[in-house]
């Protein structure tokens, strides 16, 4: 049992250890992997995720058909989106305002027009926020003059929360343009949508590899556990069968059988 404990704590250790230090950040790789990760637009183009791509400003409306309506009052929320590519059809980043930010994940697929799916999850005031998106890439116009990318869909909202006040199910709609990446300022929040972006994928890779190390710690140590009692249980039945044999001839005898 001590080796078992031993072998134990070393795989408690590593994951451990898998959590304490930081993996290496994509900044500080080298141009190969930046060039991986920031492709310049023309390159994301080329890709199905292309046309999502990218840094997009967000705003969502209450679905209020009155039209006499104050247009301010349709307002759900707004905020920022970042959107990149994961592989594979898949997408991942961050939907952000004032006060409440969601982390995405979620599939891109099709391409007339190009559908995105995607869930968002934060947590505000101790609170789960999940809200399920649907959007589709609206399609360019032949005679269009200066037509700004975008994205127009649907919102559900899938927990309730702010203690019940937003009730789960409500739908609205939403819309998102695209920002200039050749403004200053866009392409600094940009690059850091990107960098946030990055540092919770290392975060949910290093969780994940922990807690795989864990599970496979634990299989081991049932495994030689298992082992272990199957040696006891081969080692101890001559002794059980003896002590066994002498209890029936116990009996016998004080039956007079004997």
């Amino acid at each position: 049992m001590k080796s078992l404990r031993s072998r134990f704590g070393n795989w408690r250790m590593l994951a451990m250890m898998t959590l304490a230090f930081p993996l290496p950040s994509a900044a500080g790789q080298g141009p190969n992997v930046t060039s991986a990760v920031v492709p310049d637009q023309a390159e994301k183009d080329r890709t199905p995720e292309g046309p999502l791509v990218g840094k997009w400003s967000y705003r969502s409306f209450r679905s209020d058909p009155d039209l006499s309506s104050d247009a301010r009052s349709l307002l759900f929320a707004t905020g920022t989106m970042e959107l990149a590519a994961s592989g594979s059809g898949r997408i991942s980043g961050s939907l952000a305002g004032d006060g409440w930010r969601l982390r995405l994940a979620g599939t891109i697929s099709g391409s007339d027009p190009t559908t995105i799916q995607f869930q968002g999850r934060g947590v505000m005031g101790n609170e789960e926020w999940v809200y399920d998106y649907r959007g589709y890439a609206v399609p360019k116009w032949a005679n269009g003059v200066d037509q700004r990318a975008a994205i127009v869909g649907s919102i559900v909202r899938t927990v309730p929360h702010s203690g019940g006040k937003a009730t789960a199910g409500y739908v609205a709609q939403w819309i998102a343009v695209r920002q200039d990446a050749s403004n200053p300022q866009t392409a600094d929040l940009e690059r850091a949508g990107r960098a946030d972006t990055a540092a919770g994928d290392v975060v949910n890779l290093r969780h994940g590899l922990a807690a795989r190390l864990l599970e496979e710690s634990i299989a081991e140590l049932r495994r030689q556990a298992t082992q272990t009692f199957d040696a006891d249980a081969a080692r101890l039945a001559p002794q059980r069968l003896a002590l066994s044999r002498a209890a029936v001839a116990r009996r016998r005898r004080r039956r007079g059988d004997a």
